[in-house]
């Protein structure tokens, strides 16, 4: 009786049996020692042949092979074919000189009669070796196929990877357990339905139509594609699907294998965010501008229009740092950029530099019309005082203007001069901006701008 109570199952087991004989016996990297042993093996299974025949002589001389050729079967199933053949030679010269009328006479002549029935069993035994042969190599072939489909199964039931097989008019004919704990849905939601059921509506029509075109021309596809789960939840996966099709292709199958990325995407995401942009004010940073001005201006010339560069320094933040402390100073660059922020376009872009400089990016505007009066409105917000940790500050603006293609051609010469503007401004009082002008020229200043 068992630990649990039940009784023990002893049943013999001949599958079992037989598996063990020919996984040990017919494998076809037996050793040596293998080898041997089965000839041993033939040999004892042969003396007890002779010790049955021995037991039932004398019987008429055309039976003299009758415990011999069940024992080349034996040997043929155990030890292979040349096992087999070994026996039946064995079988032969014992069954020839031991039982050949007139019975244990041990006569060793070569009668026509000796020599024919002797040929008989060989070749009877060569047919019954071969047969063998052929099961035992059909055997092999069946346990490797076997082996291979239950080593397929353990993967497709154990890996993390959703998988979905469909037909060739794209119904779901199976899916794993991975693939129902990535997008919630079980395997009888899903049969019989196409894959358009996870469809996430991120994608249009021309994005699945290349799919579909790159299955029929390659037979196989692989890239991003947003799905959706059960619970309506939008999530990125990594997929690969492979056509599969018997040689007449008359069978087809697609076998397609995903796997969850939305985290990691999320993960670069925010590691490409804070790449490009300030971490303390969430602006986006110098990278981001020399991108973005580049492409700007490439379009100003290609469209024949102009573009603005404004450059902001605050006035009196080192005293506020100084004063406060630098947690007061970071406050305070966040207040400030909320409030530029909320001056903009949404097709300008607000950049911090670093320290307490920022530049604004615009695009397509009259700089007699616009820029004076936007100029003023920041200077006047930023100016507005401050409570930051129960204490209220107050700091100016500097601003310095310059534009795309009047006062420079590409996007270092366009920095500076709004820069050299900006510093313009500072020198004439602060809290004010400037155009940029040459230096053989006197900067225009706001109230010109406004007359």
């Amino acid at each position: 009786m068992s630990r649990d109570g039940s009784m023990p199952n002893r049943t013999f087991n001949t599958q079992f049996l037989t598996d063990t004989i020919l996984r040990r016996l017919q494998s076809r990297a037996a050793t040596g020692k293998v080898v041997f042993l089965n000839y041993v093996f033939v040999a004892g299974l042969m003396g007890v042949a002779l010790l049955v025949r021995l037991a039932i002589a004398p019987l008429d001389g055309g039976i003299q092979y009758i415990t011999f050729f069940p024992s080349v079967a034996i040997a043929a199933v155990v030890g292979g074919f040349w096992t087999g053949m070994f026996a039946a030679v064995l079988g032969t010269v014992m069954a020839s000189y031991l039982f050949w009328p007139p019975y244990m006479s041990w006569k060793f002549e070569l009668e026509n009669e000796m020599m024919i029935s002797n040929a008989v069993f060989l070749v009877d035994a060569l047919l019954v070796c071969t047969s063998i042969e052929a099961m035992h190599r059909f055997y092999r072939r069946f346990l490797g196929a076997e082996d291979d489909l239950r080593l397929a199964t353990t993967v497709y039931e154990h890996s993390a990877e959703g998988i979905m097989v469909t037909d060739a008019n794209a119904r779901i004919l199976t899916v794993n357990p991975a693939f129902t704990q990535i997008t919630g849905f079980s395997q009888d939601e899903v049969i019989g339905k196409t894959p358009a059921i996870l469809r996430s509506n991120r994608h249009d029509d021309d994005f699945y139509r290349e799919i579909w075109d790159a299955l029929r021309e390659q037979g196989r596809w692989q890239g991003k594609i947003w799905n959706r789960r059960k619970n309506g939840e939008a999530y990125l996966q990594w997929l690969t699907i492979n056509r599969a099709s018997d040689r007449a292709s008359k069978h087809v199958r697609y076998v397609a294998v995903c796997r969850d990325i939305t985290a990691s995407h999320i993960e670069d995401e925010q590691i490409r965010h804070l790449a490009f942009h300030d971490a303390l004010t969430d602006l986006p940073n110098r990278l981001i501008l020399m991108d973005r001005l580049q492409h700007a201006i490439a379009r100003a010339r290609r469209e024949d229009e102009r573009l603005a560069l404004i450059f902001i320094d605050l006035d009196h933040f080192k005293e506020v740092n100084d004063t406060y402390g630098h947690d007061v100073g970071d406050l305070l660059l966040q207040e400030v950029a909320e409030r530029i922020r909320g001056q903009l376009r949404a097709s300008d872009t607000a950049i911090r530099m670093g320290g307490d400089e920022f530049v604004i990016l615009m695009e397509g505007q009259d700089p007699q019309d616009q820029y004076p009066r936007l100029s003023t409105t920041l200077i006047d917000l930023i100016s507005q005082p401050m409570t930051l940790k129960g204490h209220t500050v107050r700091v100016g603006a500097s601003l310095g203007i310059a534009f795309y293609p009047d006062d420079a051609q590409d996007v270092e010469t366009l920095l500076k001069r709004a820069d050299a503007a900006m510093y313009s401004a500072k020198s004439d009082g602060r809290s004010t901006f400037r155009f940029y002008a040459p230096p053989r020229q006197a900067s225009i200043t706001a109230r010109e701008a406004d007359g």
